[in-house]
């Protein structure tokens, strides 16, 4: 009884000789490797169908999710060089509009303390401004210019 040899192809160029399966062409570990390199690329065609999914830019844990899921898919080979470019330099601009933001919030928000609370007297059926009077001013102080200059050197080098 013949059997057909695997027509597989080695790295050397000959062909690999074993016994083919039963109604195919290739012997069983070939056979094997064809249907793993098949599951793959379906895997893969299937992740290009759903494309790259990022979370919105809300906030800079967001970009550094995105970040990760764009390193991925190219590392996954899901997207091309061209897009992934383009994808990185939008994070990229993201990154900076976001601390630009918080940087101004910060500035704002003056350390984040509360510096009134209208109505507490009334809120707590206390009387008005006995309860608790104001504090008085704080004591005024000079700086050292010598002091300040070196502040305001250090100033200047560190946020240019």
């Amino acid at each position: 009884m013949p059997t057909n040899p695997c027509h597989h192809i080695k790295e050397d160029g000959v062909f690999c000789q074993a016994p083919a399966l039963r109604g195919r062409r290739h012997c069983y570990f070939h056979f094997r490797a064809l249907g793993r390199n098949m599951r793959m690329a379906q895997g893969k065609k299937r992740q290009r169908e759903h494309g790259l999914v990022l979370p919105p830019l809300v906030d800079i844990n967001a970009v550094q999710v995105s970040l990760q899921r764009v390193m991925n898919a190219i590392l996954a080979d899901r997207i091309d060089v061209d897009t992934s470019g383009r994808v990185l330099y939008g994070l990229q601009l993201a990154s900076s509009k976001l601390r630009r933001a918080m940087v101004e919030q910060l500035e704002d928000k003056r350390g984040g303390r509360a510096e009134a609370y209208p109505g507490f007297e009334p809120e707590f059926d206390l009387p008005l401004e006995k309860a608790f009077p104001p504090s008085p001013p704080p004591d005024k102080f000079t700086l050292d210019p010598e002091l300040v200059k070196q502040i305001e050197r250090g100033w200047k080098y560190n946020n240019h």
